[in-house]
């Protein structure tokens, strides 16, 4: 289905084939198999479907689909951004400075101290320091 939709949308314009596999590659979630892709130098675009044709991803990762737990999940969080639905290794933004603040980037102060009220830690926890 993602296969055929970039097809499609590749009909309307002038791209070659290198092209194509990139972008059809670049659209890929999972982190692994993007690499395997670009690491199998595909010279057509009926290589890369016939490579990945039987590969079938999880609808959403961290889904609970089928597991019946009681508690309700916790969204997936990205250590790079702090943004929710995607993890650190999927991140399209650029990666951030080791001891930086996981709120606004900033290396002058830790997420605890962040000023930006969208990362202030909850009242309930700060009593805990």
């Amino acid at each position: 289905m993602y296969f055929n939709a970039k097809v499609s949308l590749a009909s309307r314009i002038v791209i070659d084939d290198e092209e194509f596999i990139d972008g059809v590659i670049e659209g890929i979630p999972d982190v692994g198999l993007r690499r395997q892709a670009h690491m199998q130098c595909f010279g057509a675009p009926y290589q890369l479907l016939k490579a990945f044709e039987k590969i079938m991803l999880p609808k959403k990762y961290g889904s609970t689909e089928g597991a019946n737990t009681g508690a309700s999940p916790t969204p997936i969080r990205c250590y790079n951004c702090n943004s929710l639905g995607h993890v650190a290794g999927e991140c399209r933004k650029p990666k951030r400075e080791r001891g930086a603040c996981y709120g606004c980037g900033s290396m002058s102060h830790q997420v605890s101290h962040c000023d930006e009220k969208k990362y202030k830690i909850a009242s309930s926890t700060q009593g805990a320091q």
